[in-house]
Parts: C-alpha cells; sequence; structure tokens
C-alpha cells in the first residue's frame, strides 16, 4: 500500500550540498537519502551503517533477507566506505538478477 509509510524531513535538507548516497528498491521507489558529507561526518562511514538505518526503515521478512546492490547487482561490502550514486536494497535472490530484470520489491 503505498499510505503505509512515514514521510519526514531528513539529512538531504540539512546537508542540502553535496554528493548524495540513494538506495531504492527493486522497482524504484526511493527509501532512503543520504548526503555524503553526512556520513563521512557521522562517526561510523561504512555501509555496514546504511544498512542499520535501513533496517529501521523497512519491514523485513526473515525469510527473506535484503542487501544493498550496485548497479551491476553486486552487494556491497558492508565494512568499506560508501560512495555517492544509487544504490539497490533487493532481497539476497534478486541480486543474483540483472539490473535489467529486479524481481523483488
Amino acid at each position: 500500500m503505498d499510505d503505509d509509510y512515514e514521510s519526514y524531513t531528513g539529512a538531504t535538507t540539512a546537508w542540502p550540498r553535496g554528493e548524495i548516497l540513494q538506495i531504492i528498491s527493486a522497482v524504484d521507489t526511493v527509501i532512503a537519502s543520504f548526503p555524503i558529507q553526512f556520513v563521512r561526518q557521522g562517526g561510523d562511514d561504512t555501509w555496514a551503517y546504511i544498512a542499520f538505518v535501513l533496517s529501521l526503515l523497512v519491514v523485513e521478512e526473515p525469510d527473506h533477507p535484503r542487501v544493498i546492490v550496485d548497479a551491476a547487482f553486486s552487494p556491497v561490502p558492508l565494512d568499506a566506505q560508501p560512495v555517492a550514486g544509487v544504490f539497490r536494497y533487493v532481497n539476497i535472490a534478486a541480486s543474483m538478477y540483472s539490473s535489467t530484470n529486479p524481481t523483488d520489491s
């Protein structure tokens, strides 16, 4: 349902300039946007932090864990430093498909 979410003024409003890391679903719904400067200065400059925030925003099904993937549907290493761009938060099974045919929402 489209009405099953809350919308908040977030970090992209408070940190309006600079590069943005955007997380979308497999069907191109924006889940979260992170100003890179905010992530760099926040104390935990890793993909693990981004994954933690996503776990707070998305109701996950225990049998369908999700991962953050790049444009090639390769999972990002959680201990690496995030970079600007658009990434997807998808069911692990969906990360095995090409980016032209996502099957998970």
